[in-house]
């Protein structure tokens, strides 16, 4: 028995089967970050966990949503690509 896959599938492997493992590593280091820098400024647990939740919780929800089915480690490369070199991109007449 023969599948034909079309050409746009994508065959990469995903963790729980809608978040690509380079955008989950991203979303860990960011979360572990906050948490450290947090843990230094906030000394109970309700504000400590406030703000890792407020700082963590816009990224993971654009991680998942997405943006036309590209993981954040690509838009965060274009981002800064359009910082270094805006002239690049923008082409005025």
């Amino acid at each position: 028995m023969k599948f034909i896959f079309p050409q746009n599938y994508s065959l990469k492997s995903k963790f729980l089967g809608f978040l690509d493992y380079s955008t989950l590593f991203v979303n860990l280091i960011w979360i572990y970050l906050v948490f450290n820098i947090s843990s230094i400024f906030a000394s109970s647990l309700y504000i400590h966990l406030s703000i890792v939740i407020i700082f963590c919780l816009p990224l993971i929800l654009f991680s998942i949503l997405g943006m036309n089915n590209e993981n954040i480690l690509q838009i965060i490369i274009y981002l800064i690509k359009y910082i270094l070199k805006p002239k690049l991109y923008i082409f005025y007449k």
